[in-house]
């Protein structure tokens, strides 16, 4: 499997970045992440981003791309954080990343206590993490902004559940991967 994905659209259409190696990323495909952006078409115009998962900051760079202005990528694995910082170098997008290298959980903190909130905020983490927990603390520290979106790639078996906090306005299926977008 190549280690390589393509931008798919806006300011660096066609450009390449890297994934990280091994098991522990599953980087999103390139249909998931065009049907995903064209259900965001038109939000992403100076958009704040967290790519809570980042894995190849995929996610973020193309919002990027397509207009967003500000992006915030976490991620735990050591790999995936000098993948993604090698990605923002290569682009020069550094002035409009910011790099989390902690837990999911501590980042939300870290994000919480300085009082950000996002437009949209993208969830893709690995198979079989419960979603709910992280749900619940960015619900607690309020930092999805009023009209905002929250976009989580699952697989198929784990159905989301966002009780009273959030509101499912869209569900996509593509093979075993599904997007449920809440607001």
């Amino acid at each position: 499997m190549s280690n390589e994905l393509r931008i798919i659209a806006g300011r660096f259409k066609q450009r390449k970045i890297k994934a990280p190696k091994g098991e522990d990323t599953r980087p999103t495909s390139s249909k998931v992440r065009e049907a995903l952006f064209s259900i965001l078409f038109g939000r992403l115009e100076g958009a704040v981003v967290l790519d809570l998962f980042a894995g190849s900051g995929a996610l973020a760079i193309e919002a990027i791309s397509r207009g967003a202005d500000f992006a915030v990528l976490c991620d735990k694995n050591k790999r995936a954080i000098s993948t993604i910082s090698d990605n923002i170098k290569n682009l020069g997008i550094e002035e409009n990343t910011r790099i989390l290298t902690y837990s999911w959980e501590k980042a939300l903190e870290i994000i919480g206590e300085e009082g950000v909130k996002f437009d949209i905020i993208f969830l893709d983490p690995p198979y079989g993490i419960d979603i709910e927990p992280i749900l619940k603390k960015i619900f607690y520290y309020t930092l999805l902004k009023k009209d905002g979106i929250i976009s989580v790639e699952h697989d198929i078996v784990n159905e989301i559940n966002p009780q009273e906090l959030f509101a499912v306005i869209k569900e996509k299926r593509y093979r075993n991967t599904v997007i449920t977008l809440l607001k």
